[in-house]
């Protein structure tokens, strides 16, 4: 198909019928159909789930430097992989008021996603949600609990 158009450069040409490049706009790999390959269940695990390591000042939304190492190998995973699309949660303990967990939660989230994008991640493929107290993990009852319920969790939405 020599003279059919190749936008993304992953010399998958972009020519009709099914055989094209089934993700025109993005670099991928031939035995993909140029998309590009799906991240390793290694790989994926780095930016899945609760997000070990990462936290924040008490009542705050500023990380906390000693979150920064979690986070930057997240970071070089999502590098890895620039299609994934990640959802950024932030929970809460039960701490405080509703509104203000709310908030809490919603501003943590969106303070991950200011680090990511300030690294390189594209703002594009980062959404974030606060749940506030709504989905605890452990009971609210003790110290430990609570700690566990204040947390950041990625869950890819594509990939």
């Amino acid at each position: 198909y020599t003279g059919c158009p190749d936008p993304d450069g992953d010399t998958v040409a972009n020519y009709p019928g099914d055989d094209g490049d089934r993700c025109p706009s993005i670099p991928g790999d031939p035995a993909f159909g140029g998309c590009p390959a799906p991240p390793t269940p290694e790989a994926l695990a780095r930016f899945s789930g609760v997000m070990q390591g990462i936290t924040f000042e008490k009542a705050k939304a500023v990380i906390r430097s000693n979150s920064f190492k979690v986070l930057d190998e997240a970071i070089a995973e999502l590098q890895k992989y620039k299609h994934v699309i990640v959802l950024i949660e932030g929970h809460t303990s039960s701490e405080g008021s509703d509104e203000m967990n709310m908030t809490l939660s919603q501003q943590r989230a969106d303070s991950v996603k200011a680090y990511l994008v300030s690294k390189g991640v594209d703002a594009s493929r980062l959404e974030t949600k606060g749940y506030g107290k709504t989905k605890p993990i452990a009971s609210n009852d003790n110290k430990k609990g609570r700690e566990q319920n204040r947390r950041i969790t990625f869950t890819p939405l594509r990939y």
